[in-house]
């Protein structure tokens, strides 16, 4: 899945998405997956927050901190 592939390059620069949610993925007209609003990208995970309560994985709300595995629970929960 592109998408997945995306968010791996993205986690190795060490960024993290951090409000992903479904209008962030968007299908081209060649029927391609891409993720957009990449402008919120940022190093700095403790300055970022979930879209929404829906989309951010269970230890958020105790930690609070945004995190590669964070972003693979939100695009789980987009696909469910």
């Amino acid at each position: 899945m592109p998408v997945v592939a995306t968010l791996k390059k993205i986690h190795s620069w060490g960024h993290t998405h951090g409000y992903l949610r479904g209008r962030h993925i968007i299908i081209t007209e060649d029927y391609e997956m891409k993720i957009c609003d990449a402008f919120l990208l940022c190093s700095d995970l403790t300055d970022q927050h979930y879209a929404s309560s829906c989309y951010y994985p269970p230890e958020y709300a105790v930690e609070r901190e945004v995190t590669p595995d964070g972003d693979l629970w939100a695009l789980g929960m987009i696909i469910l």
